[in-house]
């Protein structure tokens, strides 16, 4: 050994990589935010159903699906904005996922309101030939 080496010193536990189980945490951890946001979401989209519904079923009802979506999705964050923080704060959810929950509860109101519009659209159409 040459007296100028420097005797190896073990590595500062900081500086070590992660043991397996970090990433497990992480996985898991990530899983829980984004069922938070699914189950917020959902909340925050069958709070706002009825209202969108109502604003949007007359126009929508004479277009295709996928004009449909597209109509409801303009009207959604208008009423979603009124009612987020509320279930943000009911759940207790951190308001860094604010963004997700609106995006899923966007996707999921559009598709409650054009399964109803289309429901609806259907049983008038089964009601005038009976």
């Amino acid at each position: 050994m040459n007296t100028t080496d420097k005797p190896k010193q073990p590595a500062h536990p900081a500086c070590t990589p992660n043991p397996p189980s970090e990433g497990l945490l992480d996985r898991l951890f990530a899983w829980l935010d984004m069922s938070l946001v699914r189950q917020a979401g959902g909340e925050l989209a069958r709070e706002c159903h009825t209202a969108v519904w109502e604003v949007t079923f007359e126009e929508a009802r004479g277009m295709s699906r996928d004009e449909a979506r597209g109509y409801i999705r303009a009207f959604a964050p208008e009423f979603l904005l009124k009612e987020v923080d509320l279930v943000l704060q009911r759940r207790r959810v951190r308001e860094s996922l604010r963004q997700r929950i609106l995006a899923e509860a966007t996707d999921q109101l559009v598709e409650l309101v054009v399964k109803d519009v289309y429901r609806t659209k259907s049983r008038r159409s089964i009601g005038r030939a009976a």
